[in-house]
C-alpha cells in the first residue's frame, strides 16, 4: 500500500467522458482520490454525491475531487449522469492505478480466490506527496469529515 509521504503513482486513466488524465494533471493542487468499489450501487452512490455536494467547499480549499473505481467509462458515464454529481470519475478496470494504490484486497469466496476493491481515500499535496489515507471507509460522512480534516 503507498504510505504518506509517497508520490503518486504513475498513471494515465480514462474519465467519464473518455479524457485521458494522468498523474502529471494533478501536479502543483492538492488532490483527493476517493476510491469506490463499484458504481451506482447505494454506498457508492451515496458517497459520490457527497463529495459532489461539497464541490464547491473542496474547491475553495484549493482541493480538486476525483472518483475512482474498477468500472468502465461507460459505466462512469452513466453513474455520473444519472447522479449529476460535478466531480471527475476514473475508470480503471484493468485496476493499475487501484493496486498501485493498495486500495484492492485478496479475499476467498466459497472457495476462490479473487480481488475486491476497499473503499479508500487518498490526500495528495501540491507536490503530489501523500499526506492522509482512509481506509475501510463507510459511505456516509466521510466526505463531511475528510473537509473538516483538512481545516
Amino acid at each position: 500500500m503507498i504510505a504518506i509521504g509517497d508520490p503518486i503513482p504513475p498513471f494515465a486513466l480514462h474519465d467519464e467522458t473518455g479524457a485521458t488524465v494522468r498523474d502529471t494533471d494533478l501536479a502543483g493542487k492538492w488532490a483527493v482520490i476517493f476510491v469506490y468499489p463499484k458504481a451506482s450501487t447505494p454506498g457508492c452512490t451515496r458517497e459520490a454525491i457527497a463529495f459532489g455536494a461539497l464541490e464547491r467547499q473542496f474547491a475553495k480549499k484549493g482541493v480538486q475531487v476525483i472518483g475512482l473505481s474498477g468500472d468502465s467509462v461507460a459505466a462512469q458515464c452513466r453513474f455520473k449522469e444519472k447522479n449529476g454529481f460535478g466531480e471527475r470519475l476514473l475508470a480503471d478496470p484493468e485496476r493499475t492505478l487501484l493496486r498501485r494504490l493498495g486500495a484492492v484486497a485478496e479475499v476467498v469466496d466459497n472457495g476462490v480466490k479473487r480481488e475486491k476493491i476497499v473503499r479508500s481515500t487518498f490526500v495528495f499535496d501540491e507536490q503530489g506527496k501523500v499526506v492522509r489515507i482512509y481506509v475501510k471507509v463507510k459511505p456516509d460522512g466521510h466526505a463531511e469529515q475528510l473537509l473538516a480534516d483538512l481545516g
